[in-house]
């Protein structure tokens, strides 16, 4: 069975994970306008099909790689298998990044924080983010170090609305580090 994070009266879901395929989350891009938003609609399908039908994480990655979005947005993806993870950075008609993990070049973490990856931003997030992670460590990583690195300032701020661990090989984390922090 298919979990995800939702609200009341919303239709959809912003993170989730379909068990031993995939997990996802969407993340607000900033860029484009309202209007262009509500236009998009007509032309949209959005990642709940995804959950509903897609059963392996290469189909999810070219599914919402390549299907039109109501507006421009992140989406986090991960699989099962060792360097199943990436960030898709998305217009409402393509891709405009793919940014996955890489053993070979040391890249064990790929890290969101609401800004293009290859612009530069005043915002701290990216940068105490990988510092964090770097802290940790590849060797140390869990779901409890995960949660602990997303609960520190500045990644959590006054904007964050809840916070999920999860991992689609194992699903039951998803219950256990779940965390609504603003509504």
């Amino acid at each position: 069975m298919n979990s995800a994070t939702t609200f009341v009266l919303m239709v959809g879901a912003l993170t989730g994970q379909r068990p031993n395929a995939f997990s996802i989350s969407l993340n607000a891009r900033y860029s484009g306008g309202y209007w262009d938003n509500i236009l998009m609609e007509l032309f949209t399908r959005f990642h709940n099909p995804v959950l509903e039908t897609v059963t392996n994480y290469d189909t999810a990655l070219a599914e919402l790689s390549n299907v039109h979005f109501v507006a421009p947005s992140y989406i986090i993806l991960g699989g099962v298998k060792s360097g199943e993870g990436v960030i898709i950075t998305r217009n409402r008609w393509a891709s405009a990044d793919v940014y996955a993990l890489n053993a070979k070049k040391s890249r064990w973490f790929v890290l969101e924080t609401n800004f293009d990856r290859l612009k530069k931003t005043d915002d701290p997030r990216r940068k105490m983010g990988k510092k964090f992670m770097s802290e940790v460590g590849q060797a140390r990583i869990s779901a409890e170090t995960m949660y602990s690195v997303l609960s520190k300032a500045p990644l959590l701020n006054n904007l964050t609305i809840f916070t999920t661990v999860m991992s689609a090989a194992n699903p039951e984390l998803f219950y256990n580090f779940t965390m609504i922090r603003r509504i």
